[in-house]
């Protein structure tokens, strides 16, 4: 019967309404921690029903990153919230191991050696 259909079809529209994208962002201290970084992530929010999960970096030796200090990464998530922008803070696992973002093992460990990953550039619209 119609009835049944128009019923699925409705069904069908709330559940793709309440599909959110989840994005893991990680805080990379002067990378893409400021509030023009915000402003993007403001403007992706406005077209694509999303919740941003603000991770904390696993600092490390060998690393050319450092993570966002706690009190930025706090004001990056309220200023998010206050321009409409689920987002939350999760924290750091496996500091001391590094096993936080798939850093598994000790970087002094030859076996688990690997090459840094090559660096892209910022795209042009990016740049200042």
């Amino acid at each position: 019967s119609s009835s049944s259909s128009s019923s699925s079809d409705e069904r069908a529209k709330r559940s793709r309404r309440q599909q959110r994208v989840f994005f893991e962002y990680i805080m990379l201290a002067n990378v893409n921690d400021s509030f023009e970084d915000a402003d993007r992530i403001i403007e992706i929010s406005k077209t694509i029903p999303c919740k941003i999960n603000l991770i904390y970096f696993n600092t490390h030796d060998g690393s050319e990153f450092t993570c966002s200090n706690q009190e930025h990464i706090l004001a990056f998530r309220n200023y998010l919230l206050e321009n409409g922008v689920l987002a939350t803070i999760r924290k750091s696992r496996g500091d001391e191991e590094m096993a936080a973002c798939g850093q598994l093992g000790k970087p002094e460990d030859q076996a688990n050696w690997k090459p840094q990953p090559p660096r892209m550039k910022p795209p042009k619209s990016m740049s200042i």
